[in-house]
């Protein structure tokens, strides 16, 4: 298994191109309807409102309250389910290439994180969605940043102005001494728990 050391991690890096990317953000994303999340690492009203940044180029994600500790029972392990409904521009496609990840783990800790997200309705082929799979290890004020890649075959998509839930299952299970967490409100000044790059392309 790979192993996180204060380094960016690519899990399947590739070089990618989008065409017309430009034109694209005069229109933008946008979040309709309720988020909704359940899970013992987001209990009801620990995940501020999803943002999109201006432009539409990201959506992020924070979580207050996600934080494994280590040899503590069931605190060890915590999960989190989320459903984000997105609305596509008309004459476009949404396009999900990449997620990055950012935390915190203790010295003398390995934080296991794993996470999984997928389009619903999802397009032929996508539906088990992008999986990651890491290992981290912490040390002293260790904030880690890892990055999950697709690739140009290796991708979410939509159909043509298709408006989607956005689906994200993720995990973390802390071994060791100490915490291992997915970014919470104290470190915002840092960028999301979770940022995923939302790339419109104009239908063909």
């Amino acid at each position: 298994m790979k192993v996180i050391n204060f380094v960016k991690v690519f899990f399947a890096a590739a070089a990618l191109t989008t065409a017309s990317v430009g034109p694209a953000f005069a229109q933008t994303v946008q979040i309709v309807g309720p988020v909704t999340y359940n899970g013992s690492g987001c209990p009801f009203g620990s995940i501020p409102t999803p943002t999109i940044t201006p432009g539409g180029g990201a959506l992020t994600l924070l979580f207050n309250q996600f934080q494994a500790i280590s040899n503590s029972g069931s605190n060890s392990y915590k999960t989190c389910n989320l459903v984000i409904p997105l609305k596509v521009p008309a004459l476009f496609k949404l396009n999900l290439y990449q997620a990055e990840y950012r935390g915190y783990v203790d010295p003398n800790t390995r934080g296991f994180l794993r996470g999984n997200y997928f389009f619903s309705p999802a397009q032929p082929g996508q539906g088990q969605g992008l999986v990651f799979p890491a290992t981290i290890v912490g040390g002293p004020n260790y904030y880690y940043v890892v990055h999950n890649f697709g690739s140009a075959t290796n991708y979410l998509g939509t159909a043509c102005g298709q408006n989607v839930n956005l689906r994200v299952n993720l995990s973390m299970r802390a071994t060791g001494r100490g915490i291992a967490t997915v970014d919470t409100s104290d470190l915002s000044q840092r960028g999301g728990g979770i940022t995923f790059p939302l790339l419109l392309a104009p239908c063909i």
